[in-house]
């Protein structure tokens, strides 16, 4: 099974230039799904002290890919094909939670569901839910 560190291990080996990286973190990854977080930074900050909505996308993004990594093993042969977004609410200046799960896999595609929270506002809901498809075995 994919352990945590050798997920934020290949992040941070892929994106060497991306600041964003070092913010991830992920607090449960098995074959079902993954916990990841994003750290809050003031750069993720849009006019009315929410999160940008890129940032919250770069989440996204970033939780289905461990999703299908928890799977399938630290891969680098896998692209996102498709994904779809839905902003629930305005989120806080604080932290992000992404919880993401399988809907369906298979043997060239897997279908992920992500829903992200505030940090410390888990309570109040979702501010975002997303599925996110991804092209395995390229």
């Amino acid at each position: 099974m994919t352990e945590p560190a050798d997920v934020l291990a290949l992040l941070e080996q892929g994106f060497p230039h991306d600041p964003d990286v070092s913010l991830f973190g992920v607090s449960q990854l098995d074959e079902e799904g993954a916990v990841v977080t994003m750290a809050f930074h003031e750069r993720h900050l849009r006019p009315g002290q929410t999160i940008s909505g890129p940032t919250i996308l770069k989440l996204i993004d970033t939780a289905a890919y461990v999703v299908v990594m928890g799977r399938l093993g630290a891969v680098t042969n896998v692209a996102t094909t498709n994904m779809n977004v839905n902003f629930l609410r305005k989120p806080a200046a604080a932290g992000l939670v992404a919880r993401g799960a399988f809907i369906k896999v298979g043997r060239r595609s897997a279908l992920c569901e992500i829903s992200v929270y505030s940090q410390g506002s888990e309570e109040k809901g979702a501010v975002a839910h997303a599925t996110v498809s991804y092209a395995l075995g390229l």
